[in-house]
Formats: structure tokens, C-alpha cells, sequence
């Protein structure tokens, strides 16, 4: 089970209280965790959660369709809807594990079976701590790691680019 491996964080922000403020929000999907949107603290009307990178982001009506990522490092310290679930183990390695586990077409059966609600199956983070996980052997371990490292580094390195694009294109369109 991956209760007392993981932790909820329920770190929150009241960007209203800020309103000139930009703030970045994190979208979650099944491609992982990602920039959704870049919004003035005056057009925020609640409070937000504090994502860190490394932290599982997902949302808790789509997780069974593995809608469900890592934060990368250059997302550190952005917010997420606070109706996300967000979690951490004081394992990195763990966080690329439990991610990939959580992913699998047989854990999504699985979560399923935790989903709370009939109309609109949900997972808090209660229910997520009563799934069983299998334990990995230090070797899974390292080459789970070794491979979230990769995918992080391309992470980053596509968001450069998109970022060089986006002021690229902002600046032809403001001639």
C-alpha cells in the first residue's frame, strides 16, 4: 500500500491578495503536468495549491483515464486548482515510480474501484493511500529514476523552446 509512502501536500496560495501579480497555473493531462495559463492575481477568486517540483499532480475526476504527471522543475512554486490532488514521497525515485504504476491500463482498472460518487467518479487522496503498489527492487528503482531524469530534461528543454516561440511570434505580432 502507499499509505505512509506518500504525502498530500495542501500547500495554498490567495493570489487575490496580489492582484498585480502574474501567476502561472498548472494544467494536468495524460501527457503529464504543463503551463496552462498565466493569470493576474485581481482575476483569481480563490484559493490556489503550490505545486513543487517532483510533486504528482492529478485531477481526481480524470486520474482513472491517467490524467496524472510530474511537476518538472521549471513548474516549481506555480499553483494548481485547488480541486487537483497533490502528493509527494521524500523519494524522487518513488514519485517516477508511483507515476508509471498509476498509469498503467491495470491501475486504472484498479483506481476505478477506489473512485468515490456514482454520478461522477472521483479519487480523493484518502483513496489513493489504500491502493496496493508492488515494492520495487533497488534495480527498478534505478531505472525508474534514471528514466523520469530523461523525460524531465526533455521536458525542459521542449518548454525553452515553446517559450522561444511564443516571444518569437509575440514580437512579430506586436510590429
Amino acid at each position: 500500500y502507499v499509505k505512509g509512502k506518500i504525502k498530500e501536500r495542501l500547500e495554498y496560495v490567495e493570489p487575490y491578495k496580489e492582484p498585480d501579480k502574474s501567476w502561472g497555473i498548472c494544467e494536468v493531462s495524460q501527457q503529464g503536468v504543463f503551463l496552462g495559463d498565466v493569470v493576474a492575481g485581481r482575476d483569481i477568486n480563490q484559493k490556489y495549491k503550490v505545486v513543487h517540483a517532483g510533486d504528482l499532480v492529478y485531477n481526481p475526476y480524470r486520474v482513472n483515464i491517467g490524467s496524472i504527471g510530474i511537476v518538472p522543475p521549471y513548474l516549481d512554486g506555480y499553483l494548481a486548482s485547488p480541486a487537483y490532488v497533490v502528493f509527494y514521497s521524500d523519494c524522487e525515485i518513488q514519485n517516477y515510480y508511483f507515476l508509471t504504476m498509476l498509469k498503467l491500463k491495470k491501475f486504472q482498472d484498479i483506481i476505478m474501484s477506489y473512485c468515490l460518487g456514482s454520478a461522477r467518479a472521483s479519487l480523493p487522496f484518502s483513496e489513493l493511500e489504500r491502493i496496493a503498489i508492488p515494492e520495487p527492487t533497488n534495480e527498478e528503482i534505478k531505472k525508474i529514476s534514471k528514466l523520469g531524469k530523461n523525460l524531465s530534461e526533455s521536458q525542459q528543454k521542449t518548454f525553452g523552446f515553446t517559450q522561444g516561440i511564443n516571444e518569437y511570434s509575440n514580437a512579430l505580432i506586436k510590429k
